[in-house]
This record gives structure tokens, C-alpha cells and sequence, in this order.
């Protein structure tokens, strides 16, 4: 079990770091035009529920990981929501910044949530740390 606590987190950290750099090497200079007319609404492909490892940390206490979970983005008018399952606390009023013809990205401090072919969210929120990665 404690080695499973060190590498779930490990994993989490490379699909997004993976996320981000397929973000950033997505983009070419010919799509800059077109995604500067574009809303920050979501499109309903990623509207959808993912699958993959979940990792909460409540209060600091004892990391409760689930694999399988999931992770379903809903919302509209550019105003979003993260439910997951295993009752864990949904993330709520969520907007997302088109950095790509199929990527999308939240931060706020050291809060951050990825969506491109992979849904990455590495989220802290009253002192609760949520880690997801999901396809």
C-alpha cells in the first residue's frame, strides 16, 4: 500500500506534465488566428465521464486512491463542473482557457486541470488534494 501512495502520485505528475507538452507542441502559428475567434466554452466532445486513478487526501489524513474511478465534466456558457465518484467533493464554477484546437487548461495557483485526449487535474480545495488522470 505505501508504495502504491508513492507512485500514483508520480504517475499523476507525468500525464500531466505529458498533457502540457502535447498542449504546447500541439499549436502551430497557422491556428493562431482561428483560436483567437473562439469562446472559451468547452466543446461537448469533453463533455463526458473519464476513467482512471483517483488519489484524495482529506484534511492530510490517510490518502484514499480508487482505480478505477471516475471523473465527469459538466456545464455550459463557459462555467464548468467536476464530479467524481466515490463521493468524492465535486469542483464547481470552473473556466477553462482554449490553448489548442483540442486543449483546454484551468489554473489557479497551484491548482490545475488539463483536458486534451486525457483529463489531469491536480486540485487542492479546502486543504482536500484531489489527483485524477483519466481517458
Amino acid at each position: 500500500m505505501k508504495t502504491s501512495k508513492k507512485i500514483t502520485p508520480i504517475l499523476l505528475k507525468s500525464f500531466l506534465i505529458l498533457s502540457l507538452l502535447l498542449s504546447l507542441t500541439s499549436c502551430s502559428k497557422n491556428d493562431d488566428n482561428v483560436l483567437e475567434a473562439v469562446t472559451n466554452n468547452l466543446p461537448s466532445s469533453v463533455l463526458r465521464t473519464y476513467t482512471g486513478p483517483l488519489s484524495y487526501t482529506a484534511d492530510g489524513e490517510e490518502e484514499i486512491i480508487n482505480n478505477p474511478a471516475t471523473a465527469t465534466i459538466s456545464g455550459s456558457n463557459g462555467v464548468y463542473s467536476i464530479s467524481f465518484s466515490n463521493d468524492i467533493p465535486s469542483l464547481t464554477g470552473l473556466s477553462f482557457e482554449r490553448v489548442g484546437p483540442i486543449n483546454f487548461h484551468y489554473e489557479e495557483g497551484d491548482n490545475e486541470i488539463v483536458i486534451n485526449t486525457v483529463l489531469v487535474i491536480d486540485f487542492t480545495v479546502n486543504g482536500n488534494l484531489i489527483e485524477f488522470s483519466g481517458i
